[in-house]
C-alpha cells in the first residue's frame, strides 16, 4: 500500500473487489512496455498486479526493463503467471518462464502461449540437477521445494540448473529474474558460469548477506536495491548494497561488471 498510496491503493482494491463481486471481473491490465497481461479473479497475485498499477517490486520492473538487450533471453525463474515474463518480452529477443508448480500452470500458458516467442518450461530451477520435490500451492507465496522430503503433498519435479540450461540451448543471455520462496541463492550457484561468461543483468529476492556474497564469489558483480529508509517512506533510491544493510529493499539487482557505471551513475548520493 505505501509504495502505491493509501488513497490509490484502497480506490483500485475496492474496484477490483466490486468488479469480481458483481460478475464482471477485471481480465487483463496494459503493462508499461505494451502487452497485456490476462488477470485471473481467483488470482490473489493478479489483484496485486492491478493493485499496484503493475509496480509490485517498487519500480524494479522499470529499471530492469531499462537494461536489457533485444539480443539476448530473458530467463523469468518463478514465472507464476508471466508477470515478468510478458513485461520484459518487447526488450528481449525471447522468454523462458520456468515454474514447476502445476496449480499455475493454465494461469501461465494462457498469457504466454498466445507470444511465439515466450515459451514455458515446467521445470525447477535449483543449484543442481536431477528430480527435487515440491510443494505446490496456487499463491505464489508458499509454493517452494521441500527441503524436509517429508511433507504428504509434496510431488516430485524435474530440476535444472541455468547453467546446463543454457548451456543445453545455445542461448545468449541478457537478463535472469528470479524469486523461488528462498531458494534464489541455490539458483544463482547453479548460474555462476553464466554470469561470468555472459554478464546477464539479474533481478532476485534473494537476502543481501553472506550467503549471497560467497554465491557471487568470483563473478565480480554488484549488488544494488532500490531501497526505503523506513517501513513508512514511499521514496526509494537506488544503492550500492554491501554486506547487511539498514535500508529496506524488496528485489535486489546483482549488476555485472559491464553495467556497474550505468547503477552508479543512477546511485544515491
Amino acid at each position: 500500500m505505501l509504495h502505491t498510496g493509501p488513497r490509490k491503493w484502497i480506490s483500485r482494491k475496492l474496484i477490483w473487489k466490486l468488479r469480481k463481486t458483481f460478475s464482471d471481473p477485471i481480465r487483463s491490465i496494459r503493462l508499461p512496455t505494451g502487452l497485456e497481461l490476462l488477470l485471473f479473479p481467483e488470482n490473489t497475485f493478479s489483484s496485486d498486479v492491478f493493485v499496484t498499477g503493475c509496480d509490485l517490486d517498487w519500480g524494479a520492473e522499470a529499471l530492469f526493463s531499462r537494461f536489457l538487450s533485444r539480443e539476448g533471453a530473458l530467463l523469468d525463474i518463478g514465472a507464476h503467471i508471466g508477470y515478468y515474463s510478458l513485461y520484459m518480452l518487447p526488450r528481449v529477443k525471447e522468454v523462458y518462464a520456468f515454474d514447476p508448480n502445476p496449480d499455475v500452470q493454465n494461469w501461465l500458458r494462457k498469457n504466454l502461449d498466445r507470444f511465439p516467442d515466450a515459451h514455458v518450461v515446467q521445470m525447477a530451477v535449483a543449484a543442481s540437477s536431477g528430480k527435487k520435490r515440491f510443494i505446490p500451492t496456487a499463491s505464489p507465496d508458499v509454493a517452494h521445494l521441500d527441503t524436509s522430503n517429508n511433507d504428504p503433498a509434496a510431488i516430485e519435479v524435474d530440476v535444472i540448473t541455468i547453467d546446463e540450461f543454457v548451456s543445453k540451448n545455445s542461448l545468449a543471455i541478457t537478463g535472469i529474474k528470479i524469486d523461488v520462496e528462498g531458494f534464489d541463492i541455490d539458483v544463482i550457484t547453479g548460474g555462476r558460469q553464466t554470469l561470468i561468461k555472459q554478464q546477464p543483468l539479474v533481478l532476485t529476492e534473494a537476502k543481501p548477506g553472506s550467503a549471497l556474497t560467497e554465491a557471487l564469489t568470483g563473478t565480480n558483480y554488484s549488488v544494488f536495491a532500490l531501497t526505503r529508509e523506513n517501513d513508512w517512506s514511499r521514496r526509494t533510491a537506488l544503492r550500492r548494497i554491501v554486506g547487511e544493510t539498514k535500508h529496506k529493499a524488496k528485489m535486489l539487482f546483482l549488476v555485472p561488471p559491464r553495467l556497474r557505471g550505468e547503477f552508479q551513475k543512477l546511485e544515491a548520493r
